[in-house]
Protein backbone atom coordinates (compact mmCIF):
# COMPACT_ATOMS: atom_id res chain seq x y z
CA UNK A 1 0.00 0.00 0.00
CA UNK A 2 1.23 3.79 -0.92
CA UNK A 3 1.64 6.33 1.26
CA UNK A 4 -0.54 8.52 -0.54
CA UNK A 5 -2.82 5.48 -0.25
CA UNK A 6 -2.74 5.42 3.45
CA UNK A 7 -3.30 8.47 3.78
CA UNK A 8 -6.40 8.99 1.91
CA UNK A 9 -7.52 5.82 4.36
CA UNK A 10 -6.33 7.78 7.06
CA UNK A 11 -8.57 11.03 5.83
CA UNK A 12 -11.90 8.91 5.76
CA UNK A 13 -11.67 7.60 8.90
CA UNK A 14 -14.95 9.17 9.85
CA UNK A 15 -16.51 6.65 7.44
CA UNK A 16 -19.30 5.35 10.11
CA UNK A 17 -19.95 2.79 7.33
CA UNK A 18 -17.43 0.66 9.44
CA UNK A 19 -19.52 0.00 11.97
CA UNK A 20 -22.32 -0.66 9.63
CA UNK A 21 -21.71 -3.57 8.06
CA UNK A 22 -22.29 -4.96 4.37
CA UNK A 23 -18.56 -4.37 3.67
CA UNK A 24 -19.83 -0.36 3.76
CA UNK A 25 -15.82 0.35 4.95
CA UNK A 26 -14.81 -0.31 1.49
CA UNK A 27 -16.73 2.81 0.37
CA UNK A 28 -15.52 6.70 0.80
CA UNK A 29 -17.32 8.38 3.61
CA UNK A 30 -20.18 10.72 2.12
CA UNK A 31 -19.14 13.58 4.19
CA UNK A 32 -15.54 13.02 2.90
CA UNK A 33 -17.23 13.17 -0.98
CA UNK A 34 -18.95 16.19 -0.24
CA UNK A 35 -16.47 19.07 0.17
CA UNK A 36 -14.29 16.68 2.90
CA UNK A 37 -10.66 15.45 3.23
CA UNK A 38 -11.24 13.41 -0.20
CA UNK A 39 -12.01 17.00 -1.91
CA UNK A 40 -8.62 17.90 -0.49
CA UNK A 41 -6.68 15.03 -1.27
CA UNK A 42 -8.30 15.54 -5.45
CA UNK A 43 -6.83 19.34 -4.84
CA UNK A 44 -3.42 18.25 -4.17
CA UNK A 45 -3.14 15.36 -6.26
CA UNK A 46 -3.03 18.58 -8.94
CA UNK A 47 0.45 19.26 -8.40
CA UNK A 48 1.68 18.09 -5.06
CA UNK A 49 -0.08 21.00 -2.63
CA UNK A 50 -2.84 22.60 -2.14
CA UNK A 51 -3.24 25.96 -0.64
CA UNK A 52 -5.94 27.40 2.31
CA UNK A 53 -7.68 29.57 -0.81
CA UNK A 54 -8.01 27.07 -2.66
CA UNK A 55 -9.37 24.46 -0.06
CA UNK A 56 -11.95 27.51 0.76
CA UNK A 57 -13.31 28.05 -3.11
CA UNK A 58 -13.99 24.12 -2.84
CA UNK A 59 -15.72 24.77 -0.14
CA UNK A 60 -17.86 27.38 -0.74
CA UNK A 61 -18.60 25.92 -3.97
CA UNK A 62 -20.04 22.76 -2.77
CA UNK A 63 -21.79 24.68 0.25
CA UNK A 64 -23.24 26.77 -2.50
CA UNK A 65 -24.40 23.60 -4.01
CA UNK A 66 -26.19 21.78 -1.58
CA UNK A 67 -27.64 24.59 -0.11
CA UNK A 68 -28.83 26.14 -3.93
CA UNK A 69 -27.26 29.33 -3.31
CA UNK A 70 -28.83 29.73 0.26
CA UNK A 71 -27.25 30.81 3.42
CA UNK A 72 -27.61 28.10 4.95
CA UNK A 73 -27.74 24.28 4.55
CA UNK A 74 -31.21 22.23 5.49
CA UNK A 75 -31.17 18.58 6.92
CA UNK A 76 -33.15 17.67 4.04
CA UNK A 77 -30.52 19.09 1.84
CA UNK A 78 -27.69 17.63 3.78
CA UNK A 79 -29.05 14.23 3.87
CA UNK A 80 -30.25 14.36 -0.13
CA UNK A 81 -26.79 14.89 -0.65
CA UNK A 82 -25.78 11.48 1.55
CA UNK A 83 -28.87 9.56 -0.42
CA UNK A 84 -27.90 11.19 -3.85
CA UNK A 85 -23.81 10.18 -3.46
CA UNK A 86 -24.82 6.81 -1.60
CA UNK A 87 -27.58 5.48 -4.51
CA UNK A 88 -25.56 4.79 -7.32
CA UNK A 89 -23.64 2.68 -5.74
CA UNK A 90 -26.10 -0.09 -4.56
CA UNK A 91 -25.41 -2.12 -7.63
CA UNK A 92 -22.04 -1.80 -7.60
CA UNK A 93 -21.89 -2.96 -3.82
CA UNK A 94 -24.31 -6.06 -4.51
CA UNK A 95 -21.92 -6.96 -7.41
CA UNK A 96 -19.07 -6.93 -5.39
CA UNK A 97 -20.90 -9.01 -2.43
CA UNK A 98 -22.54 -11.31 -5.05
CA UNK A 99 -19.77 -13.11 -4.98
CA UNK A 100 -20.98 -16.32 -7.09
CA UNK A 101 -23.10 -13.45 -9.28
CA UNK A 102 -26.33 -15.57 -8.62
CA UNK A 103 -28.47 -12.80 -8.10
CA UNK A 104 -28.66 -12.60 -4.07
CA UNK A 105 -26.51 -12.72 -1.46
CA UNK A 106 -26.21 -16.00 0.67
CA UNK A 107 -25.34 -16.27 3.99
CA UNK A 108 -21.88 -17.47 3.82
CA UNK A 109 -20.91 -14.61 0.92
CA UNK A 110 -22.67 -11.80 3.94
CA UNK A 111 -20.15 -13.42 6.71
CA UNK A 112 -17.15 -13.45 4.85
CA UNK A 113 -17.49 -9.88 4.33
CA UNK A 114 -18.28 -9.35 7.89
CA UNK A 115 -16.05 -11.36 9.52
CA UNK A 116 -13.13 -9.20 7.16
CA UNK A 117 -14.79 -6.27 9.12
CA UNK A 118 -14.20 -7.79 12.17
CA UNK A 119 -10.44 -8.55 11.86
CA UNK A 120 -10.05 -4.76 10.33
CA UNK A 121 -11.55 -3.90 13.70
CA UNK A 122 -9.40 -6.75 15.92
CA UNK A 123 -6.55 -5.27 15.13
CA UNK A 124 -4.58 -7.04 18.03
CA UNK A 125 -5.54 -10.10 16.53
CA UNK A 126 -7.44 -11.12 20.05
CA UNK A 127 -10.58 -11.86 18.95
CA UNK A 128 -12.13 -10.04 20.89
CA UNK A 129 -13.03 -6.19 20.19
CA UNK A 130 -13.02 -4.18 23.53
CA UNK A 131 -16.16 -0.93 23.46
CA UNK A 132 -14.27 1.18 25.57
CA UNK A 133 -11.57 2.09 23.10
CA UNK A 134 -14.30 4.72 21.94
CA UNK A 135 -13.90 6.22 25.63
CA UNK A 136 -9.96 6.50 25.88
CA UNK A 137 -8.68 9.73 26.07
CA UNK A 138 -6.19 10.53 22.57
CA UNK A 139 -2.50 11.09 22.85
CA UNK A 140 -1.41 14.50 22.33
CA UNK A 141 -1.06 14.10 18.54
CA UNK A 142 -4.76 12.34 18.60
CA UNK A 143 -6.11 15.23 20.53
CA UNK A 144 -4.73 18.42 17.85
CA UNK A 145 -6.28 16.13 15.25
CA UNK A 146 -9.86 15.45 17.23
CA UNK A 147 -11.77 14.99 13.61
CA UNK A 148 -9.33 11.78 13.45
CA UNK A 149 -10.27 10.70 17.18
CA UNK A 150 -13.87 11.74 17.18
CA UNK A 151 -14.23 9.51 14.12
CA UNK A 152 -12.64 6.17 15.35
CA UNK A 153 -15.25 6.66 18.28
CA UNK A 154 -17.88 7.05 16.50
CA UNK A 155 -17.02 3.79 14.38
CA UNK A 156 -16.34 2.06 17.66
CA UNK A 157 -19.37 3.29 19.33
CA UNK A 158 -21.61 2.15 16.42
CA UNK A 159 -19.94 -1.33 15.83
CA UNK A 160 -20.50 -1.84 19.58
CA UNK A 161 -23.95 -1.47 19.62
CA UNK A 162 -25.26 -2.77 17.30
CA UNK A 163 -22.60 -6.63 18.13
CA UNK A 164 -22.19 -6.33 21.87
CA UNK A 165 -25.02 -8.40 22.70
CA UNK A 166 -24.98 -8.76 26.19
CA UNK A 167 -23.63 -5.33 26.93
CA UNK A 168 -20.61 -6.43 28.85
CA UNK A 169 -18.66 -3.47 26.96
CA UNK A 170 -16.47 -5.88 24.45
CA UNK A 171 -17.85 -7.95 21.30
CA UNK A 172 -16.29 -11.58 21.27
CA UNK A 173 -16.28 -13.77 17.52
CA UNK A 174 -19.06 -16.02 18.77
CA UNK A 175 -20.92 -13.19 19.69
CA UNK A 176 -19.99 -11.32 16.48
CA UNK A 177 -21.61 -14.56 14.51
CA UNK A 178 -24.62 -14.52 16.33
CA UNK A 179 -25.15 -10.73 15.28
CA UNK A 180 -24.19 -11.86 11.62
CA UNK A 181 -26.75 -14.31 11.99
CA UNK A 182 -29.64 -12.03 13.14
CA UNK A 183 -28.67 -9.15 10.58
CA UNK A 184 -29.19 -11.89 7.56
CA UNK A 185 -32.32 -12.60 8.52
CA UNK A 186 -34.01 -9.51 8.97
CA UNK A 187 -32.16 -8.64 5.58
CA UNK A 188 -32.90 -11.70 3.81
CA UNK A 189 -36.34 -11.73 5.30
CA UNK A 190 -35.72 -14.75 6.54
CA UNK A 191 -35.43 -16.58 3.34
CA UNK A 192 -32.04 -17.77 1.77
CA UNK A 193 -30.41 -14.68 0.40
CA UNK A 194 -30.24 -10.69 0.45
CA UNK A 195 -32.03 -9.10 -2.99
CA UNK A 196 -29.99 -6.14 -4.24
CA UNK A 197 -33.46 -4.13 -3.37
CA UNK A 198 -33.12 -5.31 0.24
CA UNK A 199 -28.89 -3.85 0.23
CA UNK A 200 -30.73 -0.78 -1.22
CA UNK A 201 -33.19 -0.07 1.01
CA UNK A 202 -30.49 -0.97 3.82
CA UNK A 203 -28.06 1.56 2.77
CA UNK A 204 -30.76 3.75 2.11
CA UNK A 205 -31.40 3.49 5.83
CA UNK A 206 -27.99 3.49 7.10
CA UNK A 207 -27.28 6.67 4.90
CA UNK A 208 -29.99 8.67 6.62
CA UNK A 209 -28.96 7.54 9.94
CA UNK A 210 -25.42 9.19 9.49
CA UNK A 211 -26.14 11.83 7.43
CA UNK A 212 -28.21 12.88 10.43
CA UNK A 213 -25.45 12.19 13.07
CA UNK A 214 -23.15 14.05 11.13
CA UNK A 215 -25.58 17.11 11.00
CA UNK A 216 -25.85 16.98 14.22
CA UNK A 217 -22.38 17.25 14.71
CA UNK A 218 -21.68 20.12 12.25
CA UNK A 219 -24.44 22.26 13.73
CA UNK A 220 -22.44 23.78 16.73
CA UNK A 221 -24.54 26.29 17.64
CA UNK A 222 -28.22 24.06 17.42
CA UNK A 223 -30.31 26.35 15.21
CA UNK A 224 -31.13 23.29 12.95
CA UNK A 225 -29.07 24.54 9.96
CA UNK A 226 -25.57 24.64 8.75
CA UNK A 227 -23.33 28.00 7.80
CA UNK A 228 -20.23 27.97 5.54
CA UNK A 229 -18.50 28.28 8.54
CA UNK A 230 -20.24 25.38 10.55
CA UNK A 231 -19.71 23.20 6.93
CA UNK A 232 -15.90 23.84 6.69
CA UNK A 233 -15.05 23.53 10.31
CA UNK A 234 -13.77 20.30 9.90
CA UNK A 235 -11.80 20.73 6.98
CA UNK A 236 -10.45 24.13 8.44
CA UNK A 237 -9.28 22.44 11.49
CA UNK A 238 -7.72 19.71 9.54
CA UNK A 239 -6.01 22.13 7.10
CA UNK A 240 -4.20 24.01 10.66
CA UNK A 241 -3.20 20.58 12.20
CA UNK A 242 -1.72 19.39 8.75
CA UNK A 243 -0.19 23.00 7.82
CA UNK A 244 2.59 22.16 9.56
CA UNK A 245 4.77 25.42 8.83
CA UNK A 246 1.61 27.97 8.81
CA UNK A 247 2.03 29.57 5.42
CA UNK A 248 -1.15 28.75 3.82
CA UNK A 249 -0.01 25.32 2.00
CA UNK A 250 0.16 21.80 2.85
CA UNK A 251 2.91 20.01 0.83
CA UNK A 252 3.27 16.09 0.44
CA UNK A 253 6.52 16.16 2.64
CA UNK A 254 3.66 17.92 5.08
CA UNK A 255 1.53 15.31 4.47
CA UNK A 256 3.34 12.32 4.54
CA UNK A 257 5.01 13.71 8.09
CA UNK A 258 1.36 14.53 9.81
CA UNK A 259 0.44 10.80 8.74
CA UNK A 260 3.21 8.83 10.49
CA UNK A 261 2.22 10.55 13.67
CA UNK A 262 -1.57 10.83 13.60
CA UNK A 263 -1.59 6.95 12.38
CA UNK A 264 0.52 6.06 15.32
CA UNK A 265 -1.50 7.70 17.51
CA UNK A 266 -4.83 6.01 15.78
CA UNK A 267 -2.54 2.90 16.38
CA UNK A 268 -1.85 3.47 20.08
CA UNK A 269 -5.57 4.60 21.31
CA UNK A 270 -6.50 0.12 19.96
CA UNK A 271 -3.44 -0.74 21.59
CA UNK A 272 -1.94 -1.62 18.50
CA UNK A 273 1.61 -1.40 17.33
CA UNK A 274 3.91 0.77 14.98
CA UNK A 275 2.21 2.23 11.84
CA UNK A 276 3.41 0.03 9.53
CA UNK A 277 5.45 1.06 6.31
Amino acid sequence: MTTRTKVILLLGVAAIFVGGGLGFAQEPPASARNGGPMGLMALMARDGKVTHAALEAALASRFAQLSGGARAITPAEFALAHRSGMAGHAPEMFARLDWNGDGKISLQEFTAVEHSRFAMMDRAGTGTIPCHVADKAPSQDAHRAGWMHHGHGMVARHFCAENDLNKDGKVTRAEFDSAIAKRFAALSGGGHGITEEALAAEMARRTSKMSAAIFKRLDANGDGKLTLAEFSAPEEAMFAHLDANGDGVITRDELRARFHGLHGAWRGAQGGGQAPD
